[in-house]
């Protein structure tokens, strides 16, 4: 078994003509069927648009039909009406022999009974209601029941609409003991008043044999048994089944008739006067149209796959030439592939000698002198060949040099290494040189500081014992400027000690509540300055945290320091919550201001050393831009980490984060 895969994929592999074939039958194939689908699809539609026009066209004709049955009808009892209207309000004495003449003069399948009805005259009372019917013919047929009761439609339908008025369909009891619907027209006299009604009763049956009589001729050659595969019913406006193929639905003795709306997409039909839709189920189209006079619903059903039956034929015949095609093209296709792939192999076996060292040009001598496609691959391989030759006999030559190549690279490689070191070296000196020049300039600078801060303040108190309140402006300028100069030493000599690695953590346990409140006391003449006011918002039971107090003090005076400066008149929050993050506990310090924002791009150059926002913000607020650099560098050495988010011209919020407990060393 393992050795039939392995035979079939050679077969696949080696062998263009076979190729070909699969691939040419597999196009030929998809093409068929894309077509074949294409055209089912736009028959498909186009038959069903004609077939769903010629049905609605069948059942408004035949709605048409129905009301001109009703209307035809209609007018047997108008005409008792007009004789009984020209004789007054008194019953006239020759209605009965005119009822009479009228129904022996009607065919049967028209109409079933004439009568009238008198309105101020007592039921029971001989001549109240005049009735002749096909079963007690030619003898009148007697009244059993109160025609004055508001349930009988037939009086009282008339009599409330003032008009000719069809009843439901209905199962007479009494006199015909027959499924009908009664036609009645209300009688009135010259002064409006209802004298009685008149009306005609028709059998179901008659209209039952019309609509069994729809049929929509689909096809030429449509068969009997297609046109018996159609149906249509009758639905009354209660919406219940008049007529139907299937008689336990119509009405009849003790039952009303079925509920339309049970029936495949009764529901539908019932919603609307006119459509068409496909049954859910898939089993036919319906067509329905809704009679004007009767209210009446004719619906039409008829199955899909015989509206579909020429598109299926069409398809069938061609699918039939669509194999027939394939099977030719496969064919040509093969002997296309044969005359292809000598040639082809014959640059094979060309090829096979050129790996071995014996191809010589004559192998293809007679290929080459083609003038076709083949002729010109030939001929390129022929030079390729050439090509290959010469770059051997190169190799053969190069090889020979190689290994002194390779030793005088890697001696080269060696002494760029050497002097890569050297470099590094020199770097690494001239930082460290560069480091200690800054500690010791620092430490050299901070002592006159010092000096010139102490003696302005001490000018400063005796030019106020003496009263020379004038000095006393330019004196705090003095100290104001020293403690400047003293600050941007301090974070010279802190950030030479964080390059060169020699600055240290010392951790004690911290109350962040107190820390908090002892920076906002020594900030409140910053805030003061720009008139800014101090919100501090800190989570309840915060607990201790054991870290650096000066670094974090030093992080969040650096922070609302600035949020002081950049913020005039405005409003500067300082928030301590803390949270877990993947398992530990840290606290987290957010300060918020309301100044003057921060762009993007100057956010990404914004913890660097010597760098602020730009120079236009280092004119107006002054600074060095070593502020946020050390703050970063201390939050990183703490285990934490500072961020930043801003929106210029509504304000900027850093966060700082830090672990509870140092981090490992």
């Amino acid at each position: 078994m393992n050795g039939k895969p392995n035979a079939l994929v050679e077969f696949f592999r080696h062998r263009i003509s076979r190729q070909l074939q699969i691939y040419v039958g597999a196009v030929s194939v998809l093409a068929l069927g894309i077509t074949i689908w294409v055209n089912y699809r736009l028959t498909r539609a186009e038959l069903l648009e004609q077939a769903s026009a010629r049905a609605m066209e069948e059942v408004r004709d035949s709605a048409t039909q129905l009301d001109d049955l009703v209307s035809r009808i209609a007018m047997l009892p108008k005409s008792i009406a007009t004789l009984q209207q020209s004789y007054g309000r008194n019953p006239n004495p020759q209605m009965e022999a005119y009822i009479r003449q009228l129904l022996g003069q009607t065919p049967l399948k028209d109409v079933y009974g004439l009568y009238i009805a008198y309105e101020d005259m007592d039921w029971k009372s001989p001549g109240a209601c005049i009735a002749l019917h096909r079963l007690t013919w030619p003898a009148p047929t007697p009244l059993e029941y109160d025609y004055h009761d508001a349930r009988q439609e037939w009086y009282h339908g008339p009599k409330s609409s003032r008009d000719t008025y069809i009843t439901e369909p209905y199962f007479d009891k009494g006199s015909a003991n027959i499924s009908m619907v009664s036609i009645t027209t209300p009688v009135f006299d010259q002064d409006s008043r209802l004298i009685g009604v008149a009306g005609a009763d028709l059998a179901l049956d008659q209209i039952l044999a019309l609509v069994n009589a729809i049929k929509i001729r689909l096809h030429i050659q449509e068969t009997p048994i297609e046109a018996k595969a159609q149906s249509a019913y009758l639905v009354s406006r209660a919406n219940r089944i008049v007529a139907h193929p299937d008689l336990s639905l119509i009405l009849r003795k003790g039952f009303p008739g079925a509920d339309a709306t049970t029936l495949p997409s009764g529901q539908e039909i019932a919603a609307s006067p006119e459509g068409q839709l496909s049954h859910r189920d898939g089993s036919g189209r319906v067509f329905w149209c809704t009679a004007p006079k009767t209210g009446w619903k004719l619906v039409l059903t008829v199955p899909e796959e015989i509206i579909l039956a020429p598109v299926v034929q069409m398809t069938a015949q061609t699918l039939t030439i669509g194999i027939g095609g394939v099977v030719l093209a496969v064919l040509l296709s093969t002997l296309v592939a044969k005359r292809l792939s000598k040639p082809v192999l014959e640059l094979r076996s060309a090829s096979m000698a050129l790996q071995e060292g014996r191809f010589e040009n004559l192998h293809l001598a007679d290929l080459s002198l083609r003038s076709d496609e083949l002729g010109e691959l030939v001929r390129d391989f022929q030079s390729m060949a050439e090509r290959i030759q010469a770059r051997e006999r190169q190799l053969a030559d190069l090889n020979q040099n190689l290994e002194a190549t390779v030793q005088q690279r890697t001696s080269e490689l060696s002494q760029a290494l050497k002097e890569a070191g050297q470099a590094k070296e020199a770097a690494e000196t001239a930082n460290q040189t560069k480091s200690a020049f800054l500690a010791n300039m620092s430490h050299e600078l901070r002592t006159p500081m010092n000096a010139i801060i102490g003696y302005s303040e001490m000018l400063m108190e005796e030019a106020a014992d003496q009263g020379q309140d004038a000095f006393i402006s330019d004196l705090k300028k003095i100290q104001g400027s020293g403690k400047d100069l003293l600050s941007l030493i301090n974070d010279i000599l802190d950030l030479s000690k964080i390059e060169s690695g020699k600055m240290t953590i010392y951790c004690e346990r911290i109350d962040p509540t107190a820390l908090v409140h002892d920076i906002a006391s020594t900030l409140q003449p910053l805030l003061l300055k720009n008139k800014n006011r101090l919100e501090i918002e800190i989570q309840p039971d915060l607990g201790e945290i054991h870290s650096d107090l000066t670094k974090i003090r030093q992080t969040l005076f650096n922070l609302l320091s600035n949020a002081s400066k950049f913020t005039e008149q405005g409003l500067i929050r300082l928030s301590v919550a803390s949270g877990y993050n993947n398992g530990a506990r840290h606290i987290k310090f957010t300060v918020s201001d309301s100044g003057i924002g921060i762009s993007p791009e100057q956010i990404e150059r914004l913890f660097e050393a010597f760098t602020q926002a730009d120079e236009s913000t280092t004119r107006k607020y002054g600074g060095t831009g070593l502020g946020l650099a050390i703050s970063r560098h201390f939050c990183r050495m703490l285990g934490g980490e500072i961020t930043v988010e801003s929106i210029v011209g509504k304000g900027s919020t850093f966060t700082v984060t830090l672990p509870c407990e140092p981090p490992k060393a």
